[in-house]
């Protein structure tokens, strides 16, 4: 499992790239085939929904159980986020002062504490967060929290998601206009919910075919069908933005069943073959938290470097060579973000989480 996190990492940091290249230089490198990697994020939406569930099904109703899931969870998420987000204040900071800084929403992000309180602990809003990818940390919170409720209150909690999710979208298919301008009705109403919820159906189906072995021996080839769909979905993100695009319910429906069956794939596989290839894959793995974090501002300070260069990547082959530099930085600033600080951060505070039986689990959490 933590082999595909990797490679999602790896599409995420190219779809990154090419977005630079476009935003500095008006090209589309690679004639812009990876600016669908942005469907990198619905598999690990779907892959989180997963491992929750398989992790946690068990402490569902066990109230007694809830200060250790929750600790783990803000241990896993928030530390390094803020490390890298308050380093990214300052470069703003520094940044605003020559009147470097181009984004309104980020620029004057001081005089605005709200907005800068609610980036930093992930609590969604209508402004996009100051640091733009953690976006999506603010879906993976809310779902933490809405599963923690099923290990605090009762394990019938969790059926918030789904009848808040569907009730909603019901009720704007019968009157589109309905929430028309109302944040809160949209952001639980969003398509992405939908990908959590599939990861926790995939968990539970595991789980069942774990115990009964009924099968196994089929489900261990379903990310043929799987890796299928998804590049059949790439090529429609590409050709028709329309149908498939970054934010339409067709994208989370195909993206995020590949993904279920990727995964419910993978997970019956108990081993990854140990070779060299597989070992840096899975040190990918390891590091694409601190690597989707990162990558961004990698990039940003890269491609100005690039710029202050005199190089501009408007020709094919200059391009391509400011794609191949760019994407290994970014890895080597993300595995060096992950040893270096993100490791030894997660050794210090896990050692404040309460120790619990151990359980079989096919990714880490």
């Amino acid at each position: 499992m933590q082999v595909a996190r990797g490679i999602a990492a790896l599409i995420v940091v190219c779809h990154h790239v090419t977005a630079a290249d476009v935003f500095y230089f008006r090209f589309n490198s690679f004639s812009g085939f990876f600016s669908p990697g942005w469907s990198a994020v619905d598999f690990f939406f779907v892959l989180s929904g997963f491992i929750i569930y398989y992790i946690h099904a068990r402490d569902l109703g066990h109230k007694d159980r809830w200060k250790r899931y929750i600790t783990k969870r803000l241990v896993r998420i928030y530390p390094i986020y803020w490390v890298v987000a308050l380093f990214f204040l300052v470069l703003v900071f520094a940044g605003n002062g020559n009147g470097q800084v181009a984004r309104n929403d980020v620029s004057d992000v001081f005089h605005r504490p709200a907005y800068l309180l609610r980036s930093l602990f992930l609590i969604a809003q209508p402004s996009t967060p100051f640091y733009s990818v953690s976006w999506s940390l603010c879906f993976e919170v809310f779902f933490y929290l809405v599963f923690g409720l099923g290990i605090l209150i009762d394990k019938r909690a969790i059926w918030l998601l789904p009848v808040v999710y569907f009730g909603l979208n019901i009720a704007q298919l019968v009157n589109p206009h309905l929430f028309t301008g109302n944040f809160l009705a949209g952001f639980l109403s969003a398509n992405y919910h939908f990908e959590f919820l599939l990861g926790m159906l995939t968990a539970w189906t595991y789980r069942r075919t774990d115990q009964t072995n009924v099968g196994k021996p089929m489900i261990r080839w379903l990310w043929i069908p799987g890796l299928l769909l998804f590049a059949l979905t790439w090529q429609g993100s590409l050709v028709n933005e329309a149908v498939f695009g970054k934010y339409t319910v067709y994208s989370r429906l195909s993206y995020g069943i590949s993904s279920a069956l990727i995964i419910l794939s993978i997970a019956q596989w108990e081993e990854i073959i140990e070779t060299r290839f597989n070992r840096f894959l899975l040190l990918l793995g390891d590091a694409s938290y601190s690597l989707y974090l990162i990558h961004t501002l990698a990039l940003a300070i890269l491609f100005k470097l690039f710029v202050r260069l005199g190089i501009h990547g408007q020709v094919a082959w200059v391009s391509f060579l400011l794609f191949v530099v760019s994407v290994p930085i970014c890895v080597l600033a993300g595995i060096v973000l992950h040893r270096k600080v993100e490791k030894p951060l997660l050794s210090v505070l896990n050692r404040k989480v309460p120790a619990k039986l151990s359980v079989k689990t096919p990714a880490k959490a």
